[in-house]
């Protein structure tokens, strides 16, 4: 009876030390899959008071298969020289996750640097693009960067404007989930991730609200910042707004209004994207009715130098400064 007893003692831990085995094999071929195929690599962030949050500088990020730098200014792209080289001419995209691209898309297939590639080969010069742009960023974020650290010599500052930021308020790394260290494994962030998606879809945790009055408290606050940032702009250099609505459009017509009624009063040339989407359908340009896909990119890019030629063309008045 005692040798039965201790044979299934044994049996039990030998399929247990089997299981065991099978299921630690199992979590690292997983870490090993996701290490190939560029996925479970977020960007780490630094609370900032002036703009909130960016993202910490020097360091890789590859989330959804394409790898990209952090450079070390905390921002999307190569490392840039400040004051810039002679004969450089730089442009600055300020702007949120739109700007900013997400993994989902290749550095080359960014309308920011599809701009300066495009402008750099139809003008014969030099052109380089800066991406300042962080995840989330509302206006105030937005300001407080400019304010703060200023436009790193740029000549031209094409701010781009979606229509989900007309009523964000400053926003913080807490409030989206943000990390400040990188995590365990790349595995460990894919099933955070999912966590959080779960707990969201379940009611666990929801998105923070704002109310009607706060709301309307936000946008009126939101075209402050918005006059008082162009003001400074035009004191310091030329610079132009782009619209971007989401697949749906703008949720309420006046606020476009409102916002191209300020860039009239301060001379800045704009362009609203809303005309140039609605001949694609919101599928082809968009990846989840906010954000854009590959070729909602390379459309905003093509439409931005066509309207930079225009705007700043040789039959035109103004040009851009050199």
């Amino acid at each position: 009876m005692r040798e039965r007893s201790n044979h299934q003692v044994r049996d039990f831990a030998k399929k247990t030390l089997l299981a065991g085995l099978a299921i630690a094999i199992t979590l690292v071929g997983l870490e090993i899959a996701l290490r190939l195929f560029g996925l479970g690599e977020p960007p780490t962030f630094d609370v900032n008071n002036d703009y909130g949050y960016l993202m910490r500088p020097n360091q890789t990020v590859s989330t959804r298969g394409y790898p990209f730098r952090i450079n070390r200014a905390g921002l999307r792209g190569s490392d840039f020289a400040v004051p810039k080289p002679p004969g450089l001419f730089r442009i600055l995209f300020l702007g949120d996750s739109i700007t900013y691209g997400g993994g989902a898309i290749r550095d080359e297939d960014l309308f920011v640097n599809r701009v300066a590639l495009e402008l750099g080969k139809s003008e014969g010069r030099s052109v380089e693009a800066v991406n300042v742009s962080a995840p989330g960023w509302g206006f105030e974020n937005m300001a407080g960067y400019v304010e703060s650290v200023g436009l790193h010599d740029s000549d031209l500052v094409i701010w781009i404007v979606p229509s989900a930021d007309f009523r964000r308020p400053k926003m913080t790394a807490a409030e989206n989930d943000f990390l400040d260290r990188k995590p365990p494994s790349r595995l460990f962030y894919v099933l955070l991730v999912s966590w959080r998606k779960l707990e969201k879809k379940l009611g666990g945790k929801r998105p923070p609200t704002h109310a009607s009055g706060q709301n309307s408290a936000v946008l009126e606050r939101n075209l402050e910042v918005f006059d008082h940032l162009l003001a400074r702009l035009t004191r310091t250099g030329e610079a132009v707004v782009v619209f971007i609505p989401s697949a749906n459009g703008y949720d309420a017509s006046d606020e476009l209004a409102r916002f191209r009624s300020v860039t009239v009063s301060r001379g800045v040339a704009s362009l609203d994207m809303a005309p140039m989407f609605r001949q694609w359908k919101s599928s082809e340009i968009f990846l989840d009715g906010v954000h854009l896909s590959r070729n909602g990119h390379e459309l905003v890019g093509k439409s931005i130098v066509a309207f930079l030629k225009r705007e700043f063309g040789p039959a035109q008045k103004k040009s851009p400064p050199r």
